[in-house]
């Protein structure tokens, strides 16, 4: 079932908007399954950005633990000493955290399921300029060359012998903006090789494009957005 990329960007506003502002978990859960079953039919897979940031879980986990642990609301379940360690609030408020971090997974692994051109006509078929979904497209794409330049100017000073956990927070300071100052000019450098890359291919702003293939949304398409709306609307209702 191929669902129009725009019926997705909708989909993630709704399921993103809900999530952020509830305090109810009820309301929450609810969400978190139409997320699951939204996912499901795009065939995303949220595994796979889970397993794509994995260095962040354990810091989640973490994160949900003290979010359990220092909530004195509710009733005790864990006393030391007098001291209340794991409360019925605290469990409900990392329970609710848990939640709004599967939520996010769910709204990447939708977005994942589309093509990056796909995006962009999405974007545009918003109404938004073109130059701007492509910037946007291309921000994007930024992302992980600079993760990947500053782990490789990192590695290249832990070769030459200089061990960063055991420098004083002034010395790192130091380190960071020596390795930064390469990497910022790398950049810039890739940013104007691109824009010449793309002014040589004929592209500027202003200009009126066109698709080989146009977007139409289909009756799926207009009955998941229907869905939506009457889940946001049963979300304010009640």
């Amino acid at each position: 079932m191929k669902i129009d990329t725009r019926t997705k960007f909708i989909a993630i506003v709704v399921i993103t908007t809900v999530i952020v502002i509830t305090d109810d978990i009820i309301k929450m859960l609810a969400t978190l399954i139409v997320g699951l079953v939204f996912t499901v039919i795009v065939r995303a897979n949220i595994f796979r950005e889970v397993k794509r940031y994995k260095k962040f879980v354990n810091l989640l986990i973490v994160m949900i633990l003290v979010q359990s642990i220092f909530e004195a609301a509710g009733e005790p379940i864990l006393t030391i000493y007098s001291v209340n360690i794991i409360t019925t609030g605290g469990l409900i408020k990392a329970g609710m955290y848990l939640i709004r971090v599967i939520v996010i997974f769910i709204s990447t692994s939708i977005l994942a399921s589309s093509s990056i051109d796909e995006n962009i006509h999405g974007l545009a078929g918003f109404g938004l300029p073109f130059s701007f979904c492509l910037m946007l497209s291309i921000g994007v794409r930024f992302i992980p060359i600079l993760t990947h330049e500053i782990k490789a100017s990192y590695l290249s000073v832990s070769i030459r012998g200089i061990d960063v956990k055991k420098l004083s927070f002034s010395n790192r300071i130091k380190l960071v903006s020596i390795i930064f100052t390469p990497v910022v000019v790398s950049i810039f450098e890739r940013a104007r090789r691109l824009s010449q890359t793309i002014e040589g291919r004929g592209y500027s702003i202003g200009t009126i494009r066109c698709a080989r293939k146009t977007k139409k949304l289909g009756v799926i398409d207009y009955l998941i957005i229907l869905g939506f709306v009457v889940f946001l609307i049963m979300y304010t209702v009640y």
